[in-house]
């Protein structure tokens, strides 16, 4: 197929599998109409003259078979079996089985683990730490307790680690089979994404988008220039070294933050992520201050400037994280399991290390702000709300792209100091368990029968093939018996109730028809899944925020060769 600039590659891949599917379709028609008139299948006659061919359910004898159906079936064995374990006969409410595996150093399973799996692991939980490079006497007095917290290295064992991902996978399988565990996934057709995707095309159009956001405030361009300032921060937390992290760092702000901690990998429950102080340079060079060759502001100023950036979803311990989509207790409501899990590591983990910085630093209160993408983005909130606890922290917290992570009045209730944006159809933000089990029921029992029937004329009238009225007239017979009566079975079941919202205060950046808006949102309004061509690209940072900041940029300044101060397309993540 050929590539065209400004589409989607997810809209490439559904076109590569819809061709695909009519071609096998078309072909089997055309199959079945040549064994029609060699007798394989029967006509039957009415009084009027009008014959219908009768396709035999014994496929196999008339030397056909069913596409539809050995689709549908292959993803239902492939989700019964691969994922939910569902056995003959068994309690879809059990937990999964699992290989057995004895996690000791000694045993032969775990041996051939650590033997096939070493390379992967070497230094997987090793902290990425910037070491002090200057030999100043007073830097290293003023700074090094800090620096030795930050310094410690993981001591988890192989063995731990191995449990740490086990334990994260049992319970990620588990909570999706206790969501999904009522879904029967047998008469689920793949092809019925797609068309749904076009039909929340047609009724989620820009038209649509204007009009829900008419009455929303507007987000001023100053705004939008200070959260792509974030969204740098963010890109370069996805860095794979220290020292990308710090080359970025001191292309950021004239290089008014100094980098004190780094960690850049990542575990289940405990994201990648670097720590940066503010610093401002000595006016007075003959009045050498401590402080100042640290690079912080003056003692009497007060306040130390931090910032905590998180990375996003990168390995399969994020990824693992991400799974874990059971509302859970937290504080006066629900969360996110997974992220809040690893928000609360997160604020565990940084809360002393925060106090000593503070109190080196010799002022008297701290400004935090921790920013993130994606899963960063929730556990950076999760963190600020831990912090915000504190009488000696000010916190803030920017996340863009953040999850589904907190009940409506906890995200209500933070709208002071966490704020959240979110690119036109981004699934992230809208997608929780509840979520996904609805639009899944949503799919199931949406007649695209109809639609499908159209792109069969469509492509066989470009392939030109004899007897279109009969494919026809066999694919409409075929999707008759095996799709429709199913759609309103699924269209009758309950839907489940939406427990979690993206938090505190959300702008919306939706696409209105000839370039971009963004509008202080209802995080309320992200309670169900735009299913969209643009969904997953929208929720990327080059594909989706940079790009809706950029193109918002130049809208408003009317120069379309305009740009921000810093380049994060330029970062190497």
């Amino acid at each position: 197929l050929p590539y065209e600039q400004d589409h989607s590659i997810s809209d490439h891949a559904m076109k590569a599998l819809c061709l695909s599917y009519w071609f096998i379709l078309i072909l089997t028609a055309a199959v079945s109409s040549a064994q029609s008139s060699a007798g394989v299948a029967t006509a039957e006659c009415d009084s009027n003259g009008e014959c219908a061919t009768d396709i035999r359910d014994d496929k196999k004898e008339a030397g056909i078979f069913d596409p539809i159906g050995q689709l549908s079936g292959q993803i239902s064995n492939f989700l019964k079996d691969s994922i939910f374990n569902q056995q003959e006969g068994s309690d879809s409410s059990d937990s999964p089985t699992f290989p057995k595996l004895d996690p000791t150093e000694g045993s032969d399973a775990f041996q051939k683990l650590i033997d096939t799996g070493r390379k992967f692991f070497d230094g997987f939980v090793t902290d990425s730490v910037v070491e002090n490079q200057q030999n100043n006497t007073q830097l290293e007095k003023i700074f090094g307790s800090v620096m030795s917290v930050s310094s410690s290295k993981s001591s988890r064992s192989m063995e731990e680690v191995w449990q740490l991902f086990s334990t994260f996978f049992r319970n990620s399988l588990s909570q999706f089979q206790a969501h999904f565990k009522d879904v029967n996934f047998e008469h689920f057709n793949i092809l019925s994404v797609w068309y749904f995707i076009e039909l929340m095309d047609e009724q989620k159009n820009p038209s649509w988008k204007r009009r829900q956001h008419r009455f929303h405030k507007a987000v001023p361009i100053d705004a939008i220039e200070e959260l792509h300032d974030a969204l740098y921060l963010s890109q370069l937390a996805y860095a794979g070294s220290v020292e990308i992290i710090e080359d970025g760092l001191k292309k950021f702000l004239n290089n008014s933050f100094k980098l004190v901690y780094a960690r850049t990998e990542g575990l289940p429950g405990e994201p990648g992520h670097f720590i940066a102080i503010k610093k401002e340079r000595a006016t007075d060079k003959k009045k050498l201050d401590p402080l100042s060759v640290l690079g912080l502001k003056k003692a009497e100023e007060d306040v130390l400037d931090v910032i905590i950036v998180v990375r996003g979803t990168k390995e399969i311990g994020d990824m693992l994280s991400d799974t874990l989509l059971d509302a859970i207790d937290f504080r006066e409501g629900v969360s996110h399991s997974g992220v809040s899990k690893s928000g609360e590591w997160l604020a565990a983990e940084h809360l002393e290390r925060l106090s000593s910085l503070l109190e080196v630093s010799k002022r008297k209160k701290l400004k935090l702000t921790t920013i993130g993408h994606s899963l960063g983005a929730g556990a950076a909130a999760v963190a600020a709300m831990h912090f915000n606890d504190e009488h000696w922290i000010d916190v803030s917290s920017i996340g863009f792209g953040c999850p589904a992570v907190l009940d409506l009045p906890q995200s209500l209730a933070v709208q002071d100091y966490i704020v959240t944006v979110i690119t036109d159809s981004d699934i992230v933000p809208r997608l929780s368990g509840a979520v996904m089990v609805n639009s899944l029921l949503d799919i199931m029992s949406y007649d695209w029968t109809s639609k499908a029937l159209e792109d069969i004329k469509l492509t066989a009238e470009w392939l030109n093939l004899p007897n279109k009225d009969g494919i026809i007239k066999w694919v409409g017979e075929l999707m008759e018996k095996n799709d429709k009566p199913f759609f309103h079975e699924f269209a009758g079941k309950k839907r489940m109730d939406q427990l979690l919202y993206p938090p505190g205060n959300c702008i919306h950046v939706f696409r209105d028809g000839g370039g971009f808006q963004a509008t202080y949102t209802p995080c309320s309004f992200f309670d169900s899944i735009d299913l969209s061509r643009t969904m997953v690209e929208d929720h990327l940072i080059p594909t989706g925020y940079h790009r809706a900041f950029l193109e918002l940029l130049r809208d408003n300044r009317k120069d379309y060769g305009a740009d921000f101060d810093h380049d994060l397309m330029a970062l190497n993540v």
